[in-house]
This record gives structure tokens, C-alpha cells and sequence, in this order.
């Protein structure tokens, strides 16, 4: 039978992208739409449900998952141009300004106001309720942004002293996981038995020559901050601040619970990649690499610095 007749009485298959987008949009709450490039969809999330569903659908399609941001330049945004994201590869951006939650916590822990913050709650948000670490950084900017971006005004060792106390995430595998404070200082047993697993291999990396290296320079240089796990101070020891400056991989964050803290003091921060040691730079890369292998082998969950337009 001819190919067009055969299209005509079965019907001809929609492309994978397109089919991607029906499945999605059948499945979740939010809006789903087309990018300019074709293998591109946006995911507007109503809820944490819909980037749980959409991370189980992005891996039964082959589909990587990515942080939806805004504030990329023009050119960036409408060819959906993204570093380590080919053009080719199909890509779910996901959209959390939906996802605005900023709820006080009573009682208190130890006289200290805490905040539950949903990802796309703005910075100006949360410095006017009251977390004043904020109040000098960019209102507009979203706290899954600021959670992803690296934080080099933070000190090795110090990760403490940005208010983060704790995350619920979305891992790769679909597990969630509450994150916090971790070993003495630590309240609550992890749940899951994947990230149970996980737990001495991040000690092993964080423990090792690598990161030894790193947290004595001045900044960190590496993905993540594995020093979370080898703070200046042990009881300060925080799983959830592990992924401080992630840059949107290895996990997502659906929830956190932040505290207020005094605004980082001056740091002396890296100039360009030219003034950091080369020996830093390979000791970052692996554990980049180490990271990657023991959060998200698969690698559904990349990095995001572009927004990409509608049609």
C-alpha cells in the first residue's frame, strides 16, 4: 500500500516532540506550550505536582528537564540557545513563578523566624517579609535562580550564612527527599532509601583531596557546594545546602525553609576563569563529574541560564 494512503486511513503519527506535548499537557495542571525551536516545550507549572509528573514524563520521551529563566539576553532567549544543551536535544523548560509560596513557620526553632519559600518567590518578596539577606540583591530574581547561581560572596565552609535550612527536592530518579541539618545537629532521619545511598559517596567526595583543595581558596570553584558537608563549624553541617550553586542540575528544589541572616560581608571573589589555579580548575571539573555520577547519571536535569520564547 502507498505511504499516503496508508497515512490517510491510520492516521500519521504525530512527530515526538508533539506527542511529548499532548502527554504533558493531558498530565498536568499548568499551561504547556511550543518553543521557537522545534524541539523545544515550556512547562508554565501550577504546582510542585507538575514538575513531578513532567520530570517521569521528560524520561519516558527521552526529554531533558530545565530550569525555565528569564533574564537571558534577547538573542539567547528566542533561539533557545542553551550552554550544554544542544539545539538538537529535546528540552523541557520549566516555568516555577507560579510556585510563589512565602509562609512564616511557628514555632520558631530556637527564637529564629523561619520561612517555608516556594521556588518562584522573588527576592524582594523575601526581603520584605523579613530575611534581610536579601535586601541587597536583585528583586525581581527568583529564589530557584539564586538557589542555582553560584554563591562565591560565600566563603568556603560558610554556607550557613545564606539562611538555607532546609529543601524539600526533586531528584532524577523521582525520589523526594526532605534536606536539612545532617549527623548531631540533624532531627530528621532521611525517608528514602536512595538518598540513604547516596549519602556516603557525597561524604567521600567532599572528604577528598578535590574539595580538600578547594576550601582553602578563597572561593569555591566547583558545581554544588560539597563544603555543606565540611562546614567550619560541624554542627552546621546541611544536606540542603549542598546544592547551592547547582546551576539547576543534579536535583530540583520544590520547597525550602529559610531563616533570616545578616547580608555576607565582602568576599574576595574570582575576577575570570584566567585567575583561577589551573589544579582548581581540574579538581572542580571532577568533582563536577563526581556530582553528576552519583545525583543524575542519566543527566535529565540540565542547566538553565535561557528562557526561550513562546510561538
Amino acid at each position: 500500500m502507498p505511504s499516503d494512503r496508508r497515512s490517510f486511513l491510520l492516521g500519521r503519527r504525530a512527530p515526538p516532540a508533539q506527542q511529548f506535548r499532548d502527554a504533558l499537557r493531558r498530565a498536568v495542571t499548568g499551561t504547556v506550550v511550543a518553543g521557537t525551536a522545534g524541539n523545544a516545550t515550556i512547562l508554565i507549572a501550577a504546582d510542585a505536582g507538575d514538575i513531578v509528573t513532567a520530570r517521569a514524563l521528560c524520561v519516558r520521551h527521552g526529554v531533558k528537564m530545565a530550569l525555565r529563566v528569564a533574564d537571558a539576553s534577547a538573542t539567547t532567549a528566542a533561539s533557545g540557545a542553551q550552554p550544554g544543551v544542544a539545539q538538537t536535544t529535546a528540552v523541557l523548560w520549566v516555568d516555577v513563578q507560579r510556585l510563589d509560596t512565602l509562609q512564616p513557620v511557628s514555632p520558631h526553632a530556637q527564637g529564629v523566624p523561619l520561612w517555608r519559600v516556594g521556588p518562584g518567590c522573588r527576592l524582594g518578596d523575601l526581603a520584605r517579609a523579613g530575611l534581610t539577606q536579601f535586601e541587597a540583591l536583585a528583586p525581581d530574581t527568583l529564589l530557584c535562580t539564586w538557589l542555582a547561581d553560584p554563591h562565591d560572596h560565600i566563603a568556603p565552609g560558610q554556607c550557613v550564612d545564606t539562611g538555607l535550612m532546609g529543601a524539600d527536592m526533586l531528584f532524577a530518579d523521582g525520589t523526594i527527599e526532605t534536606l536539612g541539618p545532617f549527623g548531631a545537629a540533624g532531627t530528621r532521619p532521611l525517608r528514602s532509601t536512595r538518598v540513604q545511598s547516596m549519602v556516603p559517596a557525597l561524604f567521600q567526595l567532599a572528604q577528598g583531596p578535590d574539595a580538600d583543595l578547594l576550601a582553602r581558596q578563597p572561593v569555591w570553584h566547583a558545581e554544588g557546594r560539597l563544603d555543606a558537608l565540611t562546614p567550619r563549624h560541624p554542627d552546621d553541617l546541611n544536606l540542603a545546602q549542598l546544592f547551592l550553586g547547582s546551576r539547576g542540575r543534579y536535583a530540583w528544589m520544590l520547597q525550602c525553609l529559610m531563616r533570616a541572616c545578616p547580608a555576607p560581608g565582602t568576599h574576595p571573589i574570582a575576577s575570570s576563569a584566567a585567575a583561577v589555579p589551573s589544579a582548581c580548575v581540574a579538581a572542580a571539573q571532577r568533582l563536577n563529574q563526581g556530582l553528576q555520577q552519583v545525583l543524575d547519571s542519566t543527566g535529565v536535569l540540565q542547566g538553565s541560564r535561557a528562557a526561550p520564547m513562546t510561538e
